[in-house]
Parts: structure tokens; sequence; C-alpha cells
């Protein structure tokens, strides 16, 4: 499967150096979603169980702006600003990849209840009736069905209706990139 990581240029150094790169938890972006981050990695340890000492995975975009290319590298999302990055394009076996869609993806980090909104006409009189079921539950009950709707950030089939988009953005997980894996590298300043 064809994946673009966007990296500081420290990870490319490293690569070169010892021919792998794997994710350190010191360096998880955001401590407070480190619950959120363990929940999907308990869904790419269902594919393939990490390497000994990795615990956290590596990120790549798969689909970007409803296409399988590189990322658009003008976009300010990448870095500080000013900062060195690389951009490689890698081939990981599909085997090895989880796949989810990227704006699903923050129904998870911001501990949301995600509806069953995937129909054309759905509207406002469907989310309200969705809600107040959903608030309706026992908190234990919540718990449980939120997290089994954050299963729809696995379908990456692309989806649009006035309420959501599904598969516009799709981010990947793996857990280790090996020099090997690298068909191409992009330098870039982060805007």
């Amino acid at each position: 499967m064809k994946l673009w990581t966007i990296q500081p240029i420290a990870v490319y150094e490293e690569l070169q150096k010892t021919g792998v790169f794997r994710c350190v938890p010191e360096k998880i972006p955001e401590p407070s979603f480190a619950d959120y981050y363990g929940w999907l990695i308990e869904h790419l340890k269902e594919k393939e169980l990490p390497p000994e000492g990795v615990t956290l995975p590596v990120w790549a975009w798969y689909r970007f702006n409803q296409k399988e290319k590189k990322p658009d590298l003008r976009h300010s999302c990448y870095g500080s600003r000013g900062e060195k990055m690389v951009c490689l394009e890698i081939e990981i076996p599909d085997e090895k990849v989880l796949l989810s869609d990227f704006d699903l993806w923050h129904f998870v980090l911001n501990n949301h209840y995600l509806d069953n909104c995937f129909y054309p006409d759905y509207d406002d009189e469907d989310y309200e009736k969705a809600q107040k079921w959903f608030e309706s539950l026992s908190p234990e009950m919540q718990k449980i069905e939120k997290e089994k709707s954050w299963e729809q950030i696995f379908n990456i089939e692309p989806f649009e209706n006035d309420w959501i988009i599904r598969g516009k953005y799709v981010q990947a997980i793996f857990w280790e990139l090996t020099i090997d894996q690298i068909k191409k590298v992009q330098f870039f300043t982060a805007r």
C-alpha cells in the first residue's frame, strides 16, 4: 500500500543511521489523548502485534482530499512554521496497515458519540432523536455505545451529506518504518 508520512528531518536522519523508525511515547502530541490513541492501537493489534518494545504506531496518509496521492505540502498543518520537514512516500504491506477516516477520528479524540448519520436524507430531526436516545442511557451504557459508534471510523468508503463527510481524508497507522520501505523523499519547510 502506498502511503505518505510527514516527519521532522530528524526522523529521516534516524532512518538513515539505524534503518528503522519507531515512535516513542515521550513524543505523543497530546498526553490527554493517550486513552483514545490506546483505543486505536488496540485495533491495530488485532491486525498485527507490535514488535517487542514498540508501543506507538507511525502515522501516515493514505488518501488526502479524496485522492490517493501525496498530501499538499503547502498546508500549514505540518510542523511549526519554518521547521525543516520531510515527506516520505512509502510502501507498506496492506496487512500491516490500519486505515481510518481522519475527520471521524475526531469523534474519538473528542470523546463524542458518532450516531449513524450516514444516509442521504439525514436531518436535524434525526440528529435530535439520536442524541435524545444516547442521553437517555446510563453512563455505563453511554460509554459502551459511544465506543461501539467509533467503529464507524474504519469505514473509509467515500460518503457525504449535509452533516458529514467520510473518506475524503484517510489516515494510516503501522508499527514501524524501515529504510527499504521508502520510495521517494521530499524535503520542505513547514508554513
